[in-house]
């Protein structure tokens, strides 16, 4: 196998079995996971964010963390639904920080693409599994 093949299998890597699906969707649980700490963390540490946010959409962003928990439990238990939705509101997050904030640089954006990668790998794997399971 050349490099490039094993740096695609890394980004990419086929879902041909029930071990690999079950790896992808662990990337959709941490990538969960990731978000709602991280939101969570965000919405009560941050003195420049509590600036900008007024206390109504604080409270919308602990509750936006607690949705993620909720889908970090739902990807972890193989629900396809729960991988979807929390990939919709990821980019919705995402879609509010940006009209909110602005672009992020540096180490938030590459946060930003691997839990987008992350997330996409968890719903590979819970619709995979979902296939081998029948």
């Amino acid at each position: 196998m050349s490099e490039t093949q094993n740096w695609n299998a890394g980004l990419w890597p086929t879902l041909d079995t029930e071990a690999a699906a079950v790896n992808a969707t662990r990337l959709g649980v941490l990538a969960a996971l990731l978000t709602a700490v991280g939101t969570a963390e965000a919405t009560v540490s941050s003195d420049a964010i509590e600036q900008l946010l007024s206390d109504h959409i604080q409270a919308f962003m602990f509750g936006n963390a607690a949705l993620f928990f909720a889908v970090m439990f739902g990807i972890h238990k193989r629900s396809r639904i729960a991988a979807v939705v929390g990939f919709c509101l990821f980019l919705a997050e995402v879609a509010f920080l940006i009209a909110r904030i602005g672009v992020p640089h540096g180490l938030a954006m590459v946060a930003m693409v691997v839990c987008l990668l992350w997330y996409v790998q968890g719903i590979r794997g819970t619709f995979a599994l979902h296939r081998f399971r029948q």
